[in-house]
């Protein structure tokens, strides 16, 4: 583990300095298991708990446990709050009390509270935790290389920010993972039909090669807005989503994707509805385009008049 003592923990949690290690301990490896390693990926953890426990960690290294720390101390807190104040017995599950009146368990609601505070704590966590990782991805290289890495290459829309751009996520690298797989069926399922094979290999190569040119760039934009809005569709039934007035986000429970409440019905309709209309606005600019572009790829307004009836 990355946490190993009560006092690394405290660093990142109001844990009281009389709370035994061994009571939060499990909920410290669930939490590593549960969050942790879907970003790390097992390869560069074990390279930082190994460096960690020979004493050996680098500059960056030490950053990246802080964050690491920063994660699984909060999403740990969140895990335990259910269990910290009971013992299980031949009587069922017992509640403890005080007996010398000096403390007393918390009221409902400044418990949910107080375990909302580390799940929202433990989710910014997260976004940082990717923020640094992808800035220096080129250090991390066992992370670049693994499974964590949340960047596709082999997508119309590769990562976080470009998703960001046509979709109000504000940018989060949890909601583009949890759409990645609704893009890469988006991209099947609407783009391909619509945009020539040759023209997406002509964009992604050009992106990759980093050679993509303004006109590219254009019609790479057109083709993400629609991709989107089609994911984003796609995902609705799937996922659970909250919305504010900053940005759509991926609620998150136990495993950093699932939903912290059921969403109603009409909630579901709603967003179903909204993202139905934005795609098919996109889809059919993007069929237009496609449609009515000839071979030097300049696009020109399509013309009725031709048409017996146009001024009819």
């Amino acid at each position: 583990m990355l946490i190993r003592t009560t006092e690394e923990l405290k660093q990142f949690t109001k844990l009281n300095k009389n709370t035994a290690f061994e009571s939060v301990s499990e909920s410290i490896d669930l939490a590593e298991q549960k969050f942790l390693l879907p970003i790390l990926d097992t390869p560069q953890y074990s390279d930082l708990s190994t460096d960690l426990t020979l004493n050996t960690l680098d500059a960056n290294q030490q950053i990246l446990l802080k964050h690491c720390r920063r994660v699984v101390a909060n999403a740990a807190m969140y895990l335990a709050y259910p269990t910290l104040n009971v013992m299980q017995s031949d009587l069922g599950i017992q509640q403890v009390k005080s007996r010398e009146g000096t403390s007393e368990p918390a009221n409902q609601w400044r418990y949910q509270e107080a375990r909302s505070f580390y799940l929202v704590a433990a989710t910014q966590a997260i976004e940082e935790l990717y923020g640094y990782l992808q800035e220096n991805k080129n250090t991390f290289l066992l992370w670049r290389n693994g499974k964590g890495f949340s960047e596709y290459n082999s997508l119309l829309i590769r990562n976080n920010k470009e998703l960001g751009q046509h979709l109000n996520t504000a940018d989060s690298v949890r909601a583009y993972i949890a759409l990645k797989p609704f893009i890469m069926l988006a991209e099947s399922k609407y783009i391909n039909p619509i945009v020539p094979a040759s023209k997406i290999i002509e964009l992604k190569n050009a992106v990759s090669g980093n050679t993509i040119t303004i006109p590219q760039q254009m019609e790479l934009n057109r083709i993400q807005q629609a991709l989107a809005w089609s994911a984003y569709y796609e995902a609705v039934p799937f996922l659970s989503f909250e919305t504010n007035t900053q940005a759509i986000t991926v609620t998150m429970q136990m495993d950093g994707m699932s939903s912290k409440r059921p969403v109603s019905n009409e909630e579901r309709k709603s967003l179903l509805k909204s993202a139905q209309s934005n795609m098919e606005f996109f889809m059919n600019e993007l069929t237009i385009y496609y449609t009515t572009t000839d071979t030097n790829t300049e696009s020109h307004i399509p013309c009725n008049a031709h048409k017996p009836d146009f001024w009819i």
